[in-house]
C-alpha cells in the first residue's frame, strides 16, 4: 500500500489529498497498522468497517488519534447493542417467574416488633 501511494505521488504526480480512492488506501494502511499493533502474530481486524467508513478523518501519523477514537466509540456502541440483544434473548428463553404482588411476612412471625396481646 505504501508503494501504491509513493507511485501515485512521485511517478503519476497525483494530488492524492483530493482523491477518495487514495484515502481508502491510507485508511486500509492505518487499519493494518492498528491490527498488528497489539499482537503481530495474531492481528485483529475488529472494527475494520469503521476504519474504512465514508467519513473523512484528517490526521497526521499512520493511525490518527481521531480515527482510533471514532473506531473505539463505534465498537462500544456495537457492543452495547449486542449485549442488549443477548439479554433480550436470554429473557425470552428463560423468563423470570412472577412472585406474589405484595409478599409480606405473616402476622405473629419472628419480626421482632409486632404487637403483644
Amino acid at each position: 500500500l505504501a508503494r501504491i501511494l509513493d507511485t501515485a505521488v512521485t511517478y503519476d504526480a497525483l494530488n492524492v489529498a483530493n482523491l477518495a480512492s487514495m484515502e481508502l488506501v491510507c485508511r486500509r494502511r492505518q487499519l493494518l497498522a492498528e491490527a498488528h499493533s497489539q499482537n503481530p502474530a495474531a492481528p485483529s481486524y475488529m472494527g475494520a468497517e469503521h476504519f474504512l467508513g465514508q467519513t473523512y478523518k484528517a490526521g497526521g501519523g499512520i493511525v490518527t488519534p481521531v480515527l482510533a477514537e471514532h473506531v473505539a466509540k463505534r465498537l462500544q456502541q456495537q457492543s452495547q447493542i449486542w449485549k442488549e440483544k443477548r439479554k433480550a434473548e436470554e429473557n425470552r428463553k428463560f423468563p423470570k417467574k412472577p412472585g406474589p404482588p405484595n409478599a409480606k411476612a405473616p402476622p405473629g412471625g419472628k419480626g421482632g416488633g409486632g404487637a403483644t396481646a
